[in-house]
């Protein structure tokens, strides 16, 4: 690929998380956000039960992991408060994420859900007030009294997260800035430190912080680690853990991105060394204990037998696999012969699950 077109190529990337209904299908087509929320919560280890818990879901999605992270979080401590800051700036998401509450906060009494857009910088900065707050106390004590309420919320969701395009005709961004806080009505006293009043946003130290596939694989890893891991880095509170999640390429899908793209490199800046190596150059980081590890999951329909996937099968894992590869909807080809291209591929494949990078953060157990 020549300079020029690496050049063109990174606005055409600027709006591969704009499209929701790729993100949508790829979540329904493959079982990555259910295996990636039971590989975290596996990851909890011993949450004290004498203080407030605090989450940040550095890109909540449409709230499978979340959600079912907080299930996990409230075996261990049932009776803690929980405070989650769900970052995210999808409508759609966002009105799909509601729908999972109304049983978290049914089961879960003491939990307070932030959402909000802030980015990172942001969410990091003590002083930063440019930003809408607003609160929705929740009445009753059952998931379907929970469910009307957040259900109801479609209208203010549409207003308050409305998008506009960059003025460099770039990437989509928040036309206002706002911080959602949702909690029990019943709880209010009990909670009173961990709801926010006047000025205050949402917390900005995190006992554990998920991030999952929250940066564009092909930016060089010195932009990701400055602005992406070290603001997030930085929030962990002393002894708090951070885990990376984002696709690695180290899989089946490697070779059909080849075939129909063979000018992009989809995975080229992707290595963990790479983006932990920027990432402990940055100043305050090095004492951040990392390792890297790795998570495998699959196409929901494997069960159907290569042999027997019909056309609609095809097109949800070819889907799936350009998603995994970030790829924009400017880049996509959609020739005719893709599905039969794509069953040769799958003929000869052993293996047909894909594979994420896993890299962990350690914050030290003192914080300067």
């Amino acid at each position: 690929m020549t300079m020029k077109k690496n050049a063109g190529d990174t606005k055409k990337r600027q709006n591969f998380f704009d499209s929701r209904d790729k993100y949508l299908s790829f979540v329904r087509a493959t079982d990555e956000k259910i295996r990636t929320a039971f590989y975290l919560a596996r990851r909890i280890g011993k949450p004290s039960a004498r203080r407030p818990y605090y989450i940040l879901d550095a890109g909540a999605g449409e709230g499978t992991v979340i959600s079912t992270f907080l299930t996990a979080l409230h075996k261990k401590i049932p009776k803690t408060p929980v405070v989650v800051c769900a970052k995210e700036i999808s409508i759609d998401d966002i009105c799909i994420l509601l729908g999972y509450l109304p049983d978290r906060f049914a089961e879960h009494k003491s939990l307070v859900f932030h959402i909000t857009n802030l980015s990172y910088r942001e969410l990091q900065n003590p002083e930063f007030s440019g930003f809408v707050r607003a609160k929705k106390e929740l009445r009753g004590d059952t998931s379907h009294d929970f469910g009307l309420q957040l259900m109801n919320m479609a209208d203010f969701v549409k207003k308050h997260w409305a998008l506009e395009t960059a003025e460099d005709g770039g990437a989509l961004r928040p036309r206002q800035k706002i911080a959602l806080t949702v909690f029990r009505k019943d709880q209010k006293a009990a909670l009173e430190t961990a709801v926010p009043e006047g000025p205050a946003t949402t917390p900005r130290r995190f006992d554990f912080i998920i991030a999952s596939h929250p940066f564009r694989l092909r930016r060089p890893p010195a932009r990701t680690a400055a602005a992406v891991l070290a603001p997030l880095a930085g929030m962990l509170k002393a002894g708090g853990r951070m885990v990376l999640v984002y696709a690695s390429g180290r899989d089946f899908s490697r070779p059909l991105l080849r075939m129909m793209y063979p000018d992009i490199s989809p995975f080229r800046n992707a290595a963990p060394e790479k983006l932990l190596r920027a990432f402990k150059k940055i100043p305050g980081c090095a004492a951040v204990k990392t390792r890297a590890s790795s998570l495998r999951y699959g196409f929901v329909n494997l069960y159907l037998g290569r042999k027997n996937f019909s056309l609609g099968n095809i097109y949800s894992l070819w889907n799936a696999v350009a998603y995994a590869g970030q790829i924009s909807d400017s880049e996509r080809r959609e020739d005719e012969d893709i599905p039969e291209k794509i069953r040769q591929k799958l003929a000869r494949a052993k293996d047909m699950t894909f594979a994420n990078h896993v890299v962990h953060f350690s914050a030290p157990r003192r914080r300067g």
